[in-house]
């Protein structure tokens, strides 16, 4: 796991000393049954160029193959994507 991961889930500031375990433990038992998530959409990996797409309120109890469901559901119905995607 990254340290920016653990600064991001516990508040820290980049920059500033790692959270402990102990900390990070806390946090996650704290974590409501509903998180945020980044999906990546590559259009070229030869270009580097992709788009991130930010879904709130992504639900712990579904499954992966739920959520990409969802996700090829979605994807087509935002406008603010350019056609490839």
């Amino acid at each position: 796991m990254s340290s920016v991961m653990v600064e991001s889930w516990t508040g820290l500031p980049k920059g500033e000393a790692e959270a402990s375990s102990s900390e990070l433990l806390e946090f996650l038992h704290m974590a409501p049954g509903e998180v945020t998530i980044t999906v990546r959409l590559i259009r070229s990996f030869e270009h580097r160029n992709f788009k991130p797409v930010v879904y709130h309120g992504v639900n712990l109890d579904q499954t992966v193959k739920e959520f990409i469901v969802f996700l090829k559901q979605d994807i087509p119905l935002r406008t603010n994507l350019p056609p490839p995607f």
